[in-house]
């Protein structure tokens, strides 16, 4: 309405109660007063009117409304549930991306969010909005979760008993690609979820298949018979993940303290990083049965995350990969993790369960001689080259299933085209040296996210890793970042003096679990693995050294010994540096005419750590190869050699001359000094070290001090001795 018009409206509205109040209207006094009640009440509505004309026009907020609107939400869940604890997500609405608190507080808020559809949700909400990383996470297709309304839900996958590969046509997901992965030397194209479809499950025990592991009457289902199905718990699962850098920006860098320079020469901050997280496929396990298989998706799935990160340069010397081929044990391990790379990769193309990896892995192993204790390399190579070894592997793959396998169903046709595509792939010194690169960068990109999480005081979940050709990147797994990199890189090193403290003697707990500097907790997973020192030692038949944590250990395995006494005298014939491999399937209990109950024992002491364990390198599903694949993409033995090879310049015998210590600490400002012991020397040798550590400990040299900076006791894989080994710094 215009000011014309209204005052219009003014002038007849005065009109009128003059014509009320002249004598020419004949009304009575009630209806003239509610004449001129209604009189007044449109006056003031034009009076109002007309001042919200002088006012600016209102917006609407409408990144407000969708704040509000997710507050009431929460409010809602919260409310249904018996105990909440929602804190994260009601912190979540409170502010706008880009936005990222460590997990000690909350969540950090994703710009990328993906929907799950749970259609038959009994009158809750069908649609449930989520973080497209965190969804990726932990509600994969073919994962299970308790999230909505505290009843088991998943996310469908559709039928992949047949295949091992799920095809994702349920799903919405982006029309194009949003970028590449690279996978068996074919590239990948990766799709954005849109909406993923769930499904709620009726029965906490469902049937689960035991030849396939798919569950019955929900999306999976399966063609096997139904006597080989049983009543269980949900299975676990872990999704198969692979990361893909799209593009940086770098920032400031430092360099480590020695020795660790010569390992890591350059540490440098990204403050932005555009990496795509893509899921491949998932695990799926029932600790039950023993059993795992890895089903792929088609296509792969993912994300575009902007976060922050911290690259390491590494250098690897030409010469390292050259000892190390010498290395004869090492070698031959290393041909069976690129034989079980191999034989994984191809059971999903035969249709076969990844449960069946370790008996035909075995029986290739023993065709080719492998399995022998003191086989050469080039000999295994010579006879893998020749196609020969095809038969044999298939028949003892069948024997050693039927003698100490449950339901070892296996085709025959599928298990010889298996072994002759695995033998058209070259195997040589050239393809082993790649591996062995890969193998320790991946090891090293574990003992960085390791160290990563002492210094940053976050969980393994909280970061991510990137491997190159000569760098690995750790980033914040958490769009937009979660503070954890930046962390990492502010307290990477120190002008301080080195120290490891978790390998002294007289560690305490307050020591051990103080705030570490990056480069000192990265030292700590450099060192030789306790567990596995301790088990080198013992089935070799030294006696128990001068360290408490080690003489701890040691211990135990003797009390277990008691119990184990043929399986460890098992040990001591075969030799620790073979037990990786002898671990592998049944083909020395095979060989040796075990039974099934005597085979599974001597499996179980086998399990020593060499190549890695919980206690120094094993990150179970946080692997980016997955748990099941892990013991066969990293190795702790390589990494030991790695480090003492780097740190060969600066190692020095306990007993030379003082001037030559004092020359390298000058020079190097870090010595190590090492005391080894044989069987012909007593255990009381190890404090001749400790005495020659403390001589120096507070010597000025040049207006500085030594200080003693760290101590451990080391068993080389191949060398019959125990070896001391002491730091001394310059400070």
């Amino acid at each position: 309405m215009s000011k014309d018009r209204l005052e219009e409206l003014r002038k007849r509205l005065s009109e009128l109660k003059a014509r009320a109040r002249s004598d020419e209207t004949n009304l009575s006094i009630e209806k003239l007063s509610e004449l001129f009640g209604a009189i007044q009440a449109l006056e003031n509505s034009a009076e109002n009117y007309c001042d919200s004309l002088a006012q600016p026009k209102a917006t609407v907020d409408l990144q407000a409304l969708e704040r509000a609107r997710r507050k009431l939400t929460v409010i809602e869940a919260i409310e249904g549930m018996r105990n909440p604890s929602y804190f994260d997500e009601f912190a979540a609405t409170l502010a706008e991306h880009p936005y990222a608190l460590p997990k000690a507080l909350f969540d950090a808020q994703g710009r990328e969010i993906v929907t799950i559809d749970l259609p038959n949700s009994f009158g809750k909400p069908q649609f449930q909005k989520e973080r497209t990383d965190l969804a990726l996470a932990i509600l994969y297709p073919g994962s299970f979760t308790y999230r909505y309304y505290g009843l088991p839900t998943k996310i469908e996958t559709g039928q992949w008993s047949q295949t091992f590969v799920a095809r994702l046509r349920m799903h919405t997901l982006s029309p194009s690609p949003i970028f590449k992965v690279e996978k068996n030397g074919r590239k990948l194209d990766v799709y954005k979820p849109i909406v993923l479809r769930a499904r709620q499950v009726d029965e906490e025990n469902p049937f689960i298949c035991m030849n396939c592991l798919s569950l019955a009457g929900l999306d999976e289902g399966c063609y096997h018979s139904p006597h080989i199905r049983r009543p269980l718990k949900l299975p676990s699962s872990s999704p198969i993940t692979q990361n893909q850098e799209l593009q940086r920006e770098e920032s400031e860098s430092v360099e480590m303290r020695a020795p660790l320079d010569s390992i890591i020469s350059k540490v440098t901050y990204l403050r932005n990083l555009k990496v795509g997280i893509a899921v491949l496929g998932f695990e799926r396990s029932v600790p039950v049965a023993n059993r795992v298989t890895i089903v792929d998706y088609d296509p792969p799935i993912g994300v575009i995350m902007e976060t922050k990160g911290i690259t390491f340069r590494v250098n690897i010397p030409s010469q390292f990969l050259e000892s190390v081929m010498q290395r004869t044990p090492l070698v031959r391990d290393v041909v069976t993790q690129i034989l079980a790379k191999r034989i994984s990769d191809l059971l999903s193309e035969n249709g076969m369960p990844s449960y069946h990896l370790e008996p035909i892995l075995s029986g290739l192993m023993h065709s080719i001689g492998l399995d022998s204790e003191n086989v050469e390399v080039e000999t295994a190579l010579t006879s893998f080259s020749h196609t020969g070894w095809i038969k044999d592997a298939v028949e003892t793959t069948f024997a050693e299933g039927a003698a100490y396998y449950e339901r070892f169903a296996v085709q025959q046709r599928k298990l010889q085209a298996l072994f002759d595509a695995a033998a058209r792939k070259p195997l040589n010194e050239a393809v082993i040296r790649t591996e062995l690169k890969t193998v320790l960068m991946h090891s090293l990109a574990h003992s960085l996210l390791i160290a990563g999480c002492v210094t940053a005081g976050c969980l393994p979940t909280d970061l991510e890793y990137l491997i190159g050709d000569d760098e690995i990147v750790l980033f914040d797994a958490a769009d937009g970042g979660n503070g954890s990199s930046e962390m990492i890189f502010e307290f990477c090193t120190s002008k301080e003096p080195f120290e490891i403290a978790e390998t002294a003697e007289d560690t305490v707990r307050e020591k051990t679990y103080r705030p570490k500097f990056f480069d000192e907790a990265f030292a700590e997973l450099l060192l030789p693995c306790q567990q596995g020192v301790t088990e080198r030692i013992f089935h070799r038949g030294f006696a128990a050294p001068n360290h408490e944590e080690i003489k701890r250990r040691y211990i135990g395995l003797e009390r277990q010994k008691e119990s184990y006494s043929n399986e460890y005298q098992s040990i001591s014939n075969i030799g620790v540096e073979n037990c990786f491999r002898s671990s592998i399937g049944y083909h020395f209990a095979l060989t040796h005419q075990l039974q099934p109950r005597q085979a599974d024992r001597l499996k179980e002491a086998l399990s020593i750590c060499l190549h890695g364990c919980p206690d120094c390198l094993v990150l179970g599903s946080k692997c980016n190869e997955g748990g099941f694949m892990e013991k066969y993409s990293v190795s702790k033995a390589i990494l030991d050699e790695y480090f003492r090879y780097l740190t060969h310049g600066v190692t020095l015998d306990y007993s030379v001359e003082d001037s030559v210590i004092e020359s390298l600490l000058k020079e190097r400002g870090v010595v190590i000094l090492t005391e080894r012991i044989t069987r012909e020397t007593g255990n009381e040798a190890g404090e001749t070290l400790l005495t020659r550590v403390s001589e120096f400990s507070g010597r000025g040299i040049d207006h500085k001090f030594v200080r003693f900076a760290g101590y451990w006791v080391d068993s080389p894989l191949e060398i019959d001795e125990i070896r001391y080994d002491a730091m001394l710094v310059l400070v």
